[in-house]
């Protein structure tokens, strides 16, 4: 799987719903053809996931501090949606200046976010949805939403025509947020995404769909990255 696929993997449900991504029709379609060829030709699809506002600039600073020359290269595009080591080689002082350059044009996100990133802050999407949040303005940041938007993980436990129930610890929201306790949930099965899925495997989520199976490292890593986020919120 190359990095724009996987990009796309986890943008494509937001971009259906019109959350992020390209809003016309004819871009939206490109996006799923691609999926569905299983990413056989990136021809056009990556001036595509340049207009995925919120994500491009990460895989752009993420290289950038690995001294990686391919913005899509899958390691890159991982360490954004999932977590993994690229992520601690970027200095606080350059997301910064990404947030000042490219999400502070968009009018969408106070200067205030800049000025209070945290030293411990990390190009990661949940610490993105739950700090920084929506930078186009296209996003209700219900607590729902937020949870929702979140990369999660979960371990299948029955499989249905296009469904999956899976055990998963939702976001908890209180005096600080955490992950509350494991319970049951029917989230959308799209075989373009997600072809081959079995009973026992652990997948991660993203908008109430089943993305990608996780294997021990990437399982790892997304609880890993994800309780650092929640440790940086939480102060």
């Amino acid at each position: 799987m190359s990095g724009a696929s996987l990009s796309l993997l986890y943008g494509y449900m937001p971009c259906h719903l019109g959350l992020c991504g390209p809003e016309d029709k004819k871009r939206k379609a490109i996006i799923k053809e691609y999926l569905q060829s299983d990413g056989k030709s990136e021809k056009n699809i990556r001036a595509i996931i340049k207009e995925f506002k919120g994500a491009y600039p990460y895989y752009k600073l993420i290289a950038r501090a690995n001294k990686i020359s391919d913005s899509f290269d899958f390691k890159v595009v991982e360490a954004y949606w999932v977590g993994n080591s690229l992520l601690e080689k970027v200095k606080v002082s350059a997301y910064a200046k990404m947030m000042e350059e490219d999400f502070l044009p968009m009018g969408k996100m106070p200067r205030e976010k800049i000025e209070r990133l945290p030293k411990r802050a990390i190009p990661y999407h949940n610490f993105h949805v739950l700090f920084i949040g929506s930078v186009t303005g296209r996003f209700n940041e219900t607590r729902a939403g937020l949870d929702l938007c979140r990369a999660s993980w979960g371990k299948v436990v029955k499989i249905e025509k296009n469904k999956i129930i899976i055990s998963r610890q939702p976001l908890k929201f209180g005096r600080k947020i955490t992950l509350g306790k494991s319970g049951l949930k029917k989230i959308n099965w799209n075989k373009d995404i997600l072809p081959e899925v079995k009973e026992g495997d652990w997948i991660s989520i993203h908008w109430g769909t089943a993305i990608e199976k996780l294997d021990k490292k990437k399982l790892e890593n997304i609880k890993k990255y994800t309780n650092h986020t929640l440790k940086i919120i939480n102060g």
